[in-house]
């Protein structure tokens, strides 16, 4: 089984925040799960801060997918960790 993608973008710049999960994710989490992250976040940039919400939605998605697609000794990382700046 594949590892199961999450994607958080973010463009200060264009005030844009768009958490996408791909199917396999999609398919467990609880309904409206993104849309709360997301809100928590933005609620947090709208103050100008940044960090605290933004680490609090990327842990609560990384649990999400902890209960739901435990590590197994065998999962190797497909992608590389690099943050991209550009």
């Amino acid at each position: 089984m594949n590892s199961p993608l999450v994607l958080i973008y973010i463009s200060l710049e264009d005030h844009q925040l768009i958490i996408l999960g791909d199917e396999g994710i999609n398919d467990v989490v609880p309904k409206g799960f993104w849309g709360s992250i997301r809100d928590g976040i933005l609620g947090e940039f709208k103050q100008n801060e940044y960090k605290t919400d933004l680490v609090k939605g990327i842990h609560e998605a990384g649990e999400q997918l902890k209960q739901h697609f435990p590590y197994q000794c065998d999962d190797i990382n497909e992608l590389d960790n690099d943050i991209s700046k550009s």
